[in-house]
């Protein structure tokens, strides 16, 4: 749910103390997030954050960003899709940049929104999203129906051994992860070094769809544009004897920055018949790091 515009729900601001003697990060002015209460006494100001949101797109803004000759700004990705036109005013946004706001944005730091549950992390405006990507704080919901668990990666990997450990292995890059999922199994999860991938079985109307999603990575090494680059295989075995029917193959990437475990990906799924048990091969090979935070030298498993 989006801030701002609906009456109760908190908002976010930004509380700066004008104090030369605090520092954060090498700046004067303390800046924290706080819900819809009093500020603290003192000269303060007060900054929705929701304004340095793309208008079009509702995601926080990033250099570069553009501007129409009334005003209205986009970041840069929506002004190519709505063709340099501002959809405000319909003036042309052509290649103005709005150079203050970048500065600003640039220069703004803020909390990591997990910062009540311990995160002690000031970053970037341009930044927080991705932190709280990977942000250890970030508390994971168990998948399975009947268990009502959140915790944080490590404590979530420790309840998924103990309470779920048939539905769980470790993962080894560059080789070969094998396991089967019965009929009625929904979830297989994969753990290795602060990543977490999760292998589904769900239904459909056509069958069981098979896919694989990504829904944590602790490891700043990887970017939210990094591509993990797998290929599965999986065999439809018989209930009786126990031997294969049939095979499905599929060479596939998982992206961090749109892997979710609710979202189903448009391609790199396999429907397979929602009656039979089969055999899951996952094969991980070496990531497409992120050209902004990855390292082309770094292999993965590397700390």
């Amino acid at each position: 749910m989006r801030y701002g515009g609906v009456e109760g729900v908190k908002r976010r601001r930004l509380v700066v103390e004008e104090s030369s003697t605090s520092t954060v990060s090498n700046s004067s002015n303390v800046i924290e997030t706080v819900s819809e209460r009093e500020a603290p006494a003192g000269e303060t100001s007060v900054f929705d954050l929701d304004l340095l949101d793309c208008t079009i797109c509702t995601e926080p803004l990033a250099a570069p960003i553009y501007q129409c000759e009334n005003g209205h700004v986009a970041c840069a990705s929506c002004s190519k899709l709505t063709k340099n036109v501002c959809p405000s005013c319909k003036q042309p946004t052509g290649s103005i940049r709005c150079l203050a706001l970048e500065k600003l944005i640039e220069s703004l730091k803020v909390k990591c929104k997990y910062y009540s549950l311990g995160c002690s992390e000031m970053v970037k405006f341009s930044d927080k999203c991705y932190h709280e990507r990977i942000c250890s704080w970030e508390p994971l919901a168990c998948p399975f129906p009947e268990c009502s668990f959140q915790g944080q990666y490590n404590f979530f990997q420790e309840h998924v051994k103990l309470r779920h450990g048939d539905n769980w292995a470790p993962l080894v890059p560059e080789t070969d992860v094998s396991f089967f999922m019965k009929p009625t199994d929904r979830y297989y999860m994969l753990f290795d070094k602060g990543i977490y991938f999760m292998v589904h079985r769900r239904k459909s109307s056509l069958g069981d769809m098979c896919y694989l999603s990504l829904p944590k990575v602790l490891s700043a090494c990887y970017g939210t544009g990094t591509s993990f680059h797998y290929k599965m295989e999986i065999k439809t075995v018989s209930n009786v004897d126990g031997a294969t029917l049939s095979s499905f193959k599929v060479d596939a990437h998982c992206c961090n920055e749109d892997s979710k475990a609710s979202s189903i990906p448009k391609d790199g799924f396999l429907i397979v018949p929602e009656d039979r048990s089969v055999e899951v091969s996952v094969l991980f090979l070496p990531p497409r790091l992120s050209p902004k935070f990855g390292n082309s030298s770094l292999r993965w498993g590397d700390p």
